[in-house]
């Protein structure tokens, strides 16, 4: 500033320094010091009061006239050419509080090309004139505050109030004005800053109106009165809607809700309950003469209202994702909300209420309205049911499962007490109510059992709102495995709504969308892609390539990609999601996060365990800022600790599994099945690590009481006698894992069905105790079962299938019926290469186990021509464990064939690339090389033997050996 106006190189030309701000950031208090500090270098230095165009032309008048003699007598027109005249060239002219927007000052400065101007305003617009600076302030900073405060009260270096004075600030918004309002107020009476700051919450208009002693400018107002000032110049249409937006909170108010909900003449209602609240009409009045004065919306009023407020320095804007977000500073937020009159308050709450409310279903404002909606909620006024309704399916929708279920528990019981039970609102509210007990299966079965029977007697089964609710019962028999009862409900509307509304309508594809859910959970991919498809061009037809709507098909479409094994396809699908949500709803939206882990998913199949472990912990750190008790949040975790447990990092994976089980415990219960899962899991962790006993030790103890609790045949108890299985059978007590292992699969057969995963999972490991117990009858008993039960169920080409006919062929491999296993894996090859046709990196697994078939029967030839086919255009990398071990068995055939030369040769290209291999896994690729060269001097030393042992014949004569 000293710079722009005294320091400056630019003496011939007339210096004019604008500063602008909000009423009390010290504009008047930096203009009196600087002339404190500089008058005596100007031979003239005048205050102008530039409240309006007459006290401007009064004051300059007034200013020349002072100086007596021949100017005692002086016009305007003579005051501003005594100013602008080369004879007067070094004089200074302040021009405060020009406010007014209405104020012309540009021909009240004088015309010349010397002297220094400076401006105090709060209308930005005023900038216009400043010759080259712009002084913009804004609120102090923390520092700065506190050291103001300190400085006004007195109280500096005062240890007791050292911890105090930064809350001071904060409740003031580092306001200048109000920093020294506090500070007056406690050096007047004595009070300590804990006391202060009761006093201020209690009391808070009280306290900002009463003005400051110790403002060294000459207005000493009070916050509250600096911004009365503007109030009184403001529209009615402007002051209504600062009343309107002080129910929210001052930050970042998202102005598309306005748009969006005068579009609707405010009559939005997400949730209808039958209760628009007792100021229903006058709110809506209200309203429309604030954003719609003309009768209806008209695009221009947003960026009129917008103008008026930044004119006024009474708010700013910023924007994020192409939204415009208009911020208040709080004291004016607070001011606006204690000038509203008293009897007008719930009018006004009213209105704002049903503002926020018209945008609830609005996607791509979620994140931007859910601090407003919290504000609104944190109060103990009444809310209109219709508004609260609204507001608690958003925190539903929002994953803030336990805020909804406070705000659906409440609005039940108190629609229960108003109606009674048979009544429709009642069923909504039941619905929505089971909708937040995302893990209490059994509170949401029994609420939506309610609505459909309320629904069934009072509308009849066919009815729409019937069939929606029995959508969502259908929707937890999915959640809760029942998937046969899920999809014979939900087959049942679809047909319906496909007879009653047609294929392309919103209804009839939300019911594809719950039957896909349903089919990919049973792996019946192929069918759910099917209809993933379909719904994915409705939407695209419908909406756009962009939509939100759209972006869940493809994301579906994606994830079924990856069940599918279809990696690059998914990766590609997802990845495009991903751009999308960001730019549209930023990359911490819950959408965004959800695409997010599901490419870290992707990942981890991959074996791009890093990049999945980058995405885990980016997810983790949103998810923990929105509650660390959140499912979503403890869900998150969980997919971090399978990460790391795959690359080993089992101290952390430890670590963060153990506070898995803290959370679970703490929130749902020792027992629930999430809980009993996360130990599960923890033992798992301990069993990859090689520390069995301890495994054993937490399964041991858990698994008698998890039984006593839920029964022997209750998921969460066969799922810790699955673990137990597993475990016993690494440890060697095979009988004792064989029969833990025969009841579980029985078991979750029978409940489940024969190809669910937990039953496929089951029969996995069974199959494992039966092989390392040499029980390959039994094996290939089970794997005829399994490969029944996947073909008819599965198909041929799904991945679990598949591995059962591997399975069988090495299975009776091992039974010496190499017949029978080289017919099915000829089979397995045949299917798999029609199915992915000429791609030897789907199949090359198939070609492993019936080339190791004809090894066995002595039939090298055959074994070898069959792996040089797939070698021929498998070139995964040098490094790949599994192109490794395919190309040793090629060698160990050569070498069996006595074909030492090119055995030898083939084995030096393996080694080869270990040798100068750069990798992070150093001890991985040591190890691995050491084990190459052995297996060359293995076949080196070996192949010498033999052909010594063939140069020497015994000859059957007494004369001993012919050579």
């Amino acid at each position: 500033m000293v710079k722009a106006l005294i320091d400056s190189d630019s003496l011939d030309t007339q210096r004019i320094l604008v500063i602008s701000g909000l009423g009390g950031c010290g504009k008047s208090t930096l203009v009196t010091k600087f002339a404190a500090e500089y008058q005596s270098k100007f031979e003239k230095f005048f205050f102008i009061d530039s409240t309006s165009a007459s006290t401007v032309r009064a004051d300059l008048i007034e200013s020349v006239r002072s100086i007596g003699g021949q100017y005692s007598q002086v016009t305007l027109e003579g005051a501003l050419a005594f100013f602008s005249s080369p004879k007067n060239r070094n004089w200074a002219l302040i021009y405060d509080n020009a406010d007014d927007v209405s104020l012309d000052l540009a021909p009240l400065l004088p015309n010349a090309n010397h002297g220094v101007i400076l401006i105090t305003t709060r209308n930005r617009l005023l900038a216009q004139l400043a010759s080259s600076v712009h002084l913009e302030l804004d609120i102090m900073s923390k520092e700065e505050s506190i050291e103001a405060l300190a400085r006004s009260s007195r109280r500096e270096g005062k240890a007791e109030d050292s911890d105090w004075l930064p809350v001071i600030a904060e409740e003031v918004g580092y306001l200048p004005v109000a920093l020294i309002q506090a500070g007056s107020y406690m050096f007047q009476t004595g009070c300590s800053g804990e006391d202060y700051v009761k006093i201020l919450r209690e009391n808070r208009r009280e306290m900002m109106e009463t003005p400051a002693s110790a403002q060294r400018d000459r207005t000493h107002h009070s916050a509250y009165s600096a911004f009365d000032m503007s109030y009184a110049k403001i529209t009615s249409q402007i002051q209504n809607f600062l009343h309107i937006i002080s129910f929210f909170h001052p930050s970042n108010f998202p102005l598309a809700v306005i748009p969006l909900a005068a579009k609707a003449d405010f009559l939005t209602a997400p949730v209808d309950l039958g209760d628009k609240g007792e100021h229903f009409e006058e709110a809506i009045t209200l309203l429309k003469a604030t954003f719609c004065p003309g009768g209806s919306w008209q695009d221009r009023t947003i960026y009129q209202i917008l103008s008026s407020l930044q004119n006024y320095s009474l708010a700013a804007q910023n924007s994020a994702y192409g939204t415009i977000l208009l911020r208040t500073h709080p004291l004016i937020h607070s001011w606006a909300n204690d000038r509203i009159p008293s009897e007008k308050v719930p009018v006004f709450r009213a209105a704002a209420c049903r503002l926020l409310a018209c945008a609830c279903q609005e996607v791509l404002l979620e994140t931007h309205i859910m601090q407003h909606i919290d504000t609104v909620l944190s109060t103990s006024a009444p809310i209109a049911l219709n508004d609260k309704a609204a507001f608690g399916q958003k925190l539903t929708t929002m994953l803030r499962l336990e805020d909804g279920t406070a705000i659906w528990e409440e609005i039940y019981q108190e629609l229960l007490g108003r109606h009674g039970r048979m009544n429709l609102y009642v069923a909504t509210a039941a619905i929505e109510l089971a909708a937040t007990f995302d893990e209490n299966l059994d509170r949401m079965e029994e609420l939506e059992t309610q609505a459909v029977e309320i629904r069934t007697t009072l509308l009849g089964a066919d009815d729409e709102q019937t069939l929606r609710a029995s959508l969502e019962l259908a929707g937890t028999y999915h959640r809760q495995g029942l998937y046969p009862k899920a999809e014979q409900v939900q087959q049942r509307i679809l047909d319906l709504r496909r007879e009653r509304l047609g294929e392309h309508h919103e209804d009839t594809i939300y019911a594809k969308d719950e039957l896909a859910s349903t089919f990919r959970e049973t792996y019946r991919y192929k069918e759910s892609e099917k209809l993933q498809q379909e719904i994915l061009r409705e939407h695209i037809k419908q909406h756009g390539d962009s939509h939100p709507k759209t972006l869940t098909s493809m994301n579906e479409l994606g994830i079924l990609k990856y069940y599918q094994y279809q990696h690059e396809e998914a990766q590609e699908i997802l990845t495009v999601v991903l751009k999308k949500r960001e730019e549209m709803l930023g990359r911490e939206h819950p959408m965004t996060l959800v695409t997010l882990n599901d490419l870290a998913l992707v990942f981890v199949d991959q074996a791009k365990y890093k990049e999945a472990e980058e995405i885990h912990r980016q997810v983790l750190r949103v998810r923990l800022r929105m509650g660390k008790t959140q499912p979503e949040t403890i869900l998150c975790m969980e997919n971090l600790v399978d990460t790391l447990s795959k690359m080993e990092k089992f101290p952390e994976a430890l670590k963060m599994q153990r506070r898995v089980m803290k959370l679970r415990i703490a929130s749902l219960g020792i027992f629930h099945h999430l809980t009993v899962e996360s130990l599960s899991n923890l033992a798992y962790i301990y069993r990859l690590q090689g520390r069995l006993a301890k495994s054993n030790k937490l399964l041991s103890a858990a698994f008698p009481q998890v039984r006593q609790h839920h029964g022997k045949d209750h998921s969460t108890t066969l799922l810790l006698m699955n673990e137990l299985s597993v475990l016993n059978a690494k440890t060697r007590r095979l009988h004792k894992a064989a029969s833990y292992g025969r009841y579980v699969l029985v078991k979750r057969a029978e409940q489940l069905g024969e190809t669910h995963s937990h039953t496929l999972l089951s029969a996995r490991n069974l199959l494992d105790t039966y092989k390392k117990m040499n029980r390959h009858r039994l094996a290939s008993v089970l794997l005829m079962r399994w490969l029944q039960g996947g073909i008819r169920e599965l198909g041929e080409a799904d991945a679990e299938t598949k591995f059962a006919v591997i399975e069988l062929g090495t299975t009776l491999r091992k039974l010496k019926r190499y017949r029978d296993a080289e017919q099915i894996q000829l089979y397995a090859l045949e299917r798999v290469q029609e199915l992915s046709g000429d791609k030897p990196e789907e199949w090359w697994n198939e070609v492993k186990q019936l080339a190791t078939t004809y090894d066995v029967q002595k039939q090298y030839c055959k074994s070898r021509d069959l792996r040089e086919r797939v070698l021929e255009k498998w070139k995964p990398g040098d490094l790949d464990h599994d192109y490794l071990h395919f190309r040793l068995d090629q060698c160990n055939t050569l070498h069996r064939m006595g074909r030492k030369k090119d055995a030898l040769a083939l084995l030096d290209g393996i080694i080869s690339p270990f040798s100068s291999a750069k990798t992070g896994d150093e001890k991985t690729v040591d190890k691995t090389l050491d084990f190459l060269k052995r297996r060359r001097n293995s076949i080196a030393f070996t192949s010498s033997r033999l052909r010594i042992r063939r140069r020497f014949r015994y000859t059957g004569r007494g004369d001993g050996v012919d050579i």
